[in-house]
């Protein structure tokens, strides 16, 4: 998710939203620029017009792989119980009679 003022200067960039809700969204990108965080309710219609406007869809999604967080195939660093040398497997419990 995107942080409260990633998400309000994509808002601003939009061109769907009405003269006062530009003008209460800039209100608040001041604020965040001079106190430093939102209020909840802030927060809230903010991360709603958001979401109403789609914006939400157009966060690029992270590969992985490619950006060096996940091992390309191969063995994971983690040994699970079966696959250490000598592991010995439990029997079957005794069938009924």
């Amino acid at each position: 998710m995107a942080t409260d003022s990633q998400m309000l200067r994509m808002l601003l960039d939009d061109e769907r939203l009405s003269d006062d809700e530009r003008s209460s969204f800039e209100d608040m990108d001041r604020q965040l620029s001079n106190k430093g965080s939102l209020t909840r309710k802030q927060h809230q219609w903010v991360e709603s017009r958001y979401k109403q406007l789609g914006l939400d869809a157009q966060e690029p999604s992270e590969n992985l792989v490619s950006s060096g967080k996940v091992k390309k195939g191969g063995k994971s660093d983690v040994t699970l119980p079966w696959e250490v040398p000598g592991y010995v497997k439990p029997l079957k419990p005794p069938g009924r009679r």
